[in-house]
């Protein structure tokens, strides 16, 4: 073939290789594309939106050297795209993990707490997440930034950090809070976690939008097609190993693969819960009983709805464990309830039982968590604070358990949900 035919044959079959291209690609999109769509743009804008700065930075070390280890909150003025930096400028030649939670609002880091941890190999918040939430709320954020230093400067999430950031993300979005995370290392930084309101970036919009779009030319359904294929992997991405709720589900219900999750036996489901059950004095099913003090109405909008919930104050008689006379009870439905005990009066011995009964039910907690132990001892005597226990599987146990110690009281709070 010379080369004058060989230029035709290009000519010719260059611009036909495209057409077949162009019309194999450009049929209108399916529901579950346009959900996949949606959802690519909304983590697109959000990712823009917060356009974290990949450089490192420079902190004063005497401040960085007097960060109290036992924990504080400090004032600042930092713009949101810039905190990671910072903070893993703070974190950075650590030679134990610390951990940083840091509140912002209208892009602007205004606050910061943080703690030492145990060792080089875990740390935890000396507040309680209700606590962390007060001091959100006083402030008026619309964000929080937790931060933890890997000392190895592996930038990496583990399991755990995943299992924390699942139980943060979904307690700060159900009080309309924005929520991220980082692991930080040898001054740079990596975000794993992702939860965001409905509100933000409301995926609603995007799905209009493409709906709207979607069919109206082949032209059209085109560039909705590249669009998909380039945010998509963007999103893929950047979610692997991570955790977050920047998910959508068709209609309302959840995707196959996570039903066939729960095809677990009904009795099987109670197990956990029966046993819970048994371990208190009065039966919790009967609740709200009318010997109440004071009842209070609650709105809840999250998840696309809007109800209204009833809280209750009661003062029990008969102390639940010996110890818990103060009941603060949030009525959702007839079948979700949250039970949250308190008491100002309590011993290191009565800790240690209440965590001894729910470990024989449940095993270890969440965060891999046992029996109590010296740890334990160390961090109330010593540090004042103490994180006590979360069993927060509810996907296996269709119920929560929580036992936790705030050092402002003192007080001993017990929250079981389901």
């Amino acid at each position: 073939m010379d080369s004058a035919t060989l230029i035709i044959v290009i000519i010719v079959l260059v611009p036909l290789l495209y057409l077949f291209y162009f019309w194999v690609n450009s049929e209108i999109l399916t529901d579950d594309e346009i959900n996949e769509l949606a959802c690519s743009q909304r983590f697109w804008d959000t990712y823009n939106y917060l356009g974290f700065t990949e450089s490192q930075f420079e902190v004063n070390k005497e401040f960085k050297s007097a960060l109290n280890k036992n924990g504080q909150l400090y004032n600042c003025n930092e713009s949101l795209n810039n905190f990671p930096a910072v903070a893993s400028a703070l974190l950075k030649g650590k030679k134990h993990e610390w951990i940083i939670f840091a509140f912002a609002k209208n892009k602007m880091v205004y606050s910061f707490y943080t703690n030492k941890g145990n060792d080089n190999q875990s740390v935890a918040p000396n507040l309680s997440s209700d606590y962390i939430i007060k001091i959100a709320e006083n402030g008026g954020a619309d964000m929080v930034l937790e931060f933890h230093n890997h000392p190895n400067a592996v930038l990496s999430a583990s399991q755990q950090d995943i299992t924390s950031a699942n139980y943060f993300g979904e307690i700060f979005t159900n009080k309309s809070l924005n929520f991220t995370a980082f692991v930080s290392g040898a001054g740079r930084f990596h975000q794993y976690g992702w939860w965001f309101n409905e509100t933000f970036f409301d995926i609603n919009n995007y799905l209009k939008h493409i709906k709207k779009e979607n069919g109206t030319s082949r032209s059209v359904n085109f560039d909705l097609r590249k669009e998909l294929k380039r945010k998509k992997y963007f999103k893929d991405f950047r979610l692997n190993n991570s955790s977050h709720n920047l998910k959508i589900h068709r209609n309302n219900v959840r995707p196959k693969e996570e039903s066939s999750q729960k095809l677990i036996s009904k009795e099987t489901e109670m197990d956990y819960l029966g046993k819970i059950l048994k371990v208190f004095k009065r039966d919790l099913k009967l609740f709200p009983e009318p010997n109440y003090i004071s009842i209070e109405k609650m709105e809840n909008m999250g998840d696309g709805k809007n109800e209204m919930w009833s809280k209750y104050y009661y003062k029990l008689s008969l102390k639940e464990f010996g110890l818990f006379e103060d009941l603060e009870l949030i009525d959702h439905s007839e079948i979700h309830k949250s039970f949250n005990y308190s008491t100002n009066t309590f011993s290191i011995n009565n800790m240690k039982d209440l965590v001894s009964i729910f470990h024989q039910i449940f095993g270890n907690d969440s965060f891999g968590k046992g029996e109590f132990n010296d740890d334990d001892f160390d961090q109330i005597t010593t540090r004042n604070f103490w994180f006590g226990r979360m069993w927060t599987d509810y996907e296996k146990y269709k119920c929560a358990v929580m036992i936790s110690f705030d050092n402002e009281g003192p007080k001993l709070d017990l929250s079981v949900k389901w």
